[in-house]
């Protein structure tokens, strides 16, 4: 879910609510300049990450059952292929809703092979579960 696919005076509220470094970041990175980034208490493995659970927070506010959000997982694990040679997707949210829906989600900056090809596998494996992709 983007930013602005909320009406503008939701948008303003989480752009005032979380400014636009997203929170304290840690040293160091990744090759695609993804910088591990903690927000409450949580470190996670990119600032848009980082900026998309901040989203997630400020929709546990909204009375909409259809967007307050009740709980969120983070880092959801599913089995892709058993050991030996196990291979695992780790989704990054799992979010469900107060109207009782719940919406998978996977923040993404940039599509290396490898993340493609476990999508792929993931989508064989539970083709019951619909990711959304979150750039």
């Amino acid at each position: 879910m983007r930013l602005n696919q909320f009406p503008r005076a939701i948008q303003a509220k989480i752009r005032a609510q979380i400014g636009s470094q997203g929170g304290p970041r840690s040293k160091g990175g990744t090759k695609y300049k993804a910088i591990r980034t903690m927000y409450n208490g949580v470190m996670y493995d990119s600032g848009r990450e980082a900026r998309f659970a901040q989203l997630l927070d400020f929709q546990r506010k909204l009375t909409d059952p259809h967007l307050k959000v009740v709980t969120v997982e983070h880092q959801v694990e599913f089995e892709l292929q058993p050991a030996p040679g196990r291979i695992v997707y780790r989704l990054d949210f799992r979010v469900t809703y107060a109207d009782g829906t719940v919406r998978h989600f996977e923040v993404k900056g940039y599509w290396t092979k490898h993340a493609r090809d476990k999508m792929k596998m993931m989508r064989h494996k539970h083709p019951d579960i619909t990711i959304e992709i979150v750039k």
